[in-house]
């Protein structure tokens, strides 16, 4: 018995010391907060890891700014902004995305008839309203910087929708048919050589993401096809530090968002070892070609 004892507290032993060296190990560099923010960070993340990381950004990470005269100096022919329709969003994607930016055509998430009247409201009060947000501030900053500009609403028009009504109850695919209307829509608007914006909610933009009830998300729809039309096609969303904790803790590490929002560019270029961390970064990354991070 005593030596049965004597074997059990010898492998025990052993497995603490066999333990505490990789426990050290896997918060190498961690630095954690007094939040513990990286309490949801996978006990992978090492130095290598870190290293890889910060490499990756070190080219990416753009000012608003920067990213705006790039974009003027870039070739491209659409160009998805992601949005959600709320009057404190659209005034961070009027200052941070559209503050400089050079383009031809803005398309709306709206019908066709709307265009006008709410541009009369705009030039008329300064006090246009969009789906039940103010969209005042977009208008100015695209028609500053574009005096030229077309405005294009792509939603379904009244035809369409008679027609939708009665597959829905046919099929009961309304959502479905919705979406390949605004896309019938979007094609039949766009005009060759023009630099093409759309506002959309952001699920519209997202390459991953089926919230919108489709088997492709939207975007990939679109991007397939105006990508076999040789078109260069990009997207872009804004958010907010607090939205995705990881990704800003890691972010602040590295010396950025201090204080100023970062724009993280060009992401469909990442290294596939940037994910061997096991953060949930990919989908993140992988649904956006720019991520505009506000503080």
């Amino acid at each position: 018995m005593t030596v049965l004892r004597f074997s059990f507290f010898f492998i025990y032993v052993l497995f603490l010391n066999l333990l505490l060296p990789l426990s050290v190990l896997a918060n190498v560099e961690l630095n954690l907060s007094d939040e513990n923010i990286y309490s949801h960070v996978h006990p992978s993340f090492l130095k290598a890891d870190h290293e890889d990381f910060k490499a990756e950004l070190k080219d990416k990470v753009l000012t608003p700014l920067s990213w705006q005269q790039k974009m003027n100096t870039s070739n491209w022919d659409i160009l998805c902004v992601g949005e959600t329709h709320s009057e404190g969003y659209r005034n961070i994607v009027s200052s941070l995305v559209l503050s400089e930016l050079k383009f031809d055509h803005l398309m709306l998430e709206s019908k066709a008839s709307e265009i006008e009247p709410l541009l009369q409201e705009y030039h008329e009060t300064e006090n246009a309203i969009f789906l039940s947000a103010p969209i005042t501030n977009i208008f100015k900053s695209v028609l500053g910087n574009n005096p030229q500009l077309r405005i294009s609403g792509v939603e379904r028009r009244p035809e369409q929708e008679r027609l939708a009504l009665s597959e829905t109850l046919r099929l009961k695919r309304g959502k479905l048919t919705r979406e390949a209307f605004i896309a019938q829509n979007i094609l039949d608007t766009y005009r060759s050589g023009e630099k093409t914006l759309a506002l959309y909610g952001s699920l519209h933009c997202a390459k991953l993401n089926k919230g919108l009830g489709l088997d492709t998300p939207f975007f990939k729809l679109m991007e397939s096809y105006f990508r076999s039309q040789d078109m260069k096609v990009s997207n872009v969303r804004v958010i907010r530090a607090k939205d995705h904790q990881v990704l800003s803790a890691l972010l602040r590490q590295y010396g950025y968002l201090k204080q100023q929002p970062i724009v993280l560019s060009n992401l469909q270029n990442l290294k596939p070892s940037v994910y061997n961390h096991q953060i949930d970064l990919y989908t993140l990354f992988k649904d956006y070609d720019n991520l505009v991070i506000v503080p």
